[in-house]
């Protein structure tokens, strides 16, 4: 590559959600590129993608790889474990009330990322960059890229996919809001005796959800979410004191733990923007939006983000549709999928966190129609699945 490049699109970061936007955006045939550093260190976490992120992956042509790593989700159960007052009775939701697939699939973030790093180097429309943006212009009509390499790269449309911090949001001028919790999430994978039966469940305790999560073959990945002070302590215990723990929070549901994995510590935060493009700019995946990981809203609503803009580039043409014409659809296409599910996330948080009693009494109350209400149930099942974009 000469010093200077032009290109159609680009996209700025190399997480799930810029990868999968690069390849769904090259498959367009716009010429894009993918300024994608490969990562300092080996992501541990997973990813549960519910039904209609894999139908983008599987669009992307990345599944079939990925089908033997992942787990699928048959079962989701959620049980009321909040010491509160009110508690409301068990739920559990089967696929079979939704055709019979797996609701989810349960990925390892590195096999993930590996899978999509190959699929976007087979890509013919696509130049993958293993560095990241040192300065993002934009001006009129174009915006100019500088590489940490020295690269001057001139685009008709930029997507963002460079996380929370994002230079990119910021080089588009859109504000955002950021709000930190009280909590923090404690992350980790392990091997047990019993097996998970494809079944994920979510402990709704008062500090936060704890949720087990099926891995193939008799290991869950979780993520426990706590209070700051007791993920710390949790975290800094030896492997026999915390599996003990760990077994009395989980009342023993997947048996005795013969292996623990390395355990992480992320501080929880929200995220908002007032918009999630601006100008040549759009942003997907955490430059858009973090919510709390509960319910695995935040990577699905990202693989929808890279699906929308690649499918609005692709529908548009140079005579009818300009970049800018594009960004500004793809804002508002996105807004209310954002608002509703970060809105839902967050309620949902902030009702285990409460401790007034109407709000305890009206959780209880939802648990109970949940568990017993059929068309209640459908759309609860619907809405968790995700829609088709």
């Amino acid at each position: 590559m000469s010093n200077r490049k032009s290109f159609d699109a680009a996209i700025v970061g190399g997480g799930p959600a810029g990868l999968i936007a690069a390849i769904l955006v090259a498959k367009t045939g716009a010429n894009t590129v993918c300024l994608a550093p490969r990562p300092l260190r080996v992501d541990t976490r997973t990813s549960a993608l519910m039904r209609g992120s894999l139908d983008i992956m599987s669009d992307a042509g990345v599944l079939p790889s990925l089908v033997e790593k992942s787990a699928p989700l048959k079962t989701i159960r959620i049980i009321d474990d909040s010491g509160h007052l009110f508690r409301g009775p068990p739920v559990e939701f089967n696929c079979s009330e939704a055709g019979g697939e797996p609701f989810a699939r349960n990925f390892q973030n590195s096999d993930l990322v590996e899978a999509l790093q190959a699929k976007a180097g087979d890509q013919e429309n696509l130049t993958l960059l293993d560095e990241a943006a040192a300065a993002i212009n934009p001006g009129d009509n174009v915006v100019k890229i500088n590489t940490t390499s020295n690269l001057e790269l001139t685009v008709d449309l930029v997507i963002g996919a460079d996380g929370r911090m994002s230079p990119c949001r910021k080089a588009a001028g859109i504000s955002s809001k950021t709000s930190k919790l009280p909590q923090s999430a404690l992350v980790f994978n392990v091997d047990h005796t019993l097996p998970h039966e494809y079944v994920s469940t979510e402990f709704h305790r008062h500090a936060g959800p704890l949720t087990l999560v099926p891995l193939p073959g008799n290991r869950s990945s979780v993520v426990w979410v706590e209070t700051h002070e007791k993920a710390s302590d949790y975290k800094n215990l030896d492997d026999i004191a915390f599996t003990e723990i760990f077994g009395e929070m989980t009342y023993g549901v997947l048996g005795n733990i013969r292996a623990l994995g390395p355990r992480a510590m992320f501080p929880l935060s929200n995220l908002s923007v007032e918009d999630a493009g601006r100008g040549l700019i759009a942003l997907v995946g955490e430059a858009a939006h973090v919510v709390p990981p509960i319910g695995a809203q935040g990577l699905n609503l990202g693989f929808r983000d890279a699906a929308t803009i690649a499918q609005l580039i692709g529908n548009s043409s140079n005579e009818t549709n300009s970049a800018r014409a594009i960004v500004q659809d793809y804002a508002l296409r996105r807004k209310r999928d954002i608002s509703t599910r970060s809105g839902f996330v967050n309620l949902l948080n902030r009702s285990l966190l409460s401790d007034f009693l109407p709000v305890q009494m009206l959780r209880s109350s939802g648990l109970a129609a949940l568990a017993n209400i059929t068309p209640l149930r459908k759309v609860a099942i619907r809405a968790g699945i995700g829609p088709r974009v």
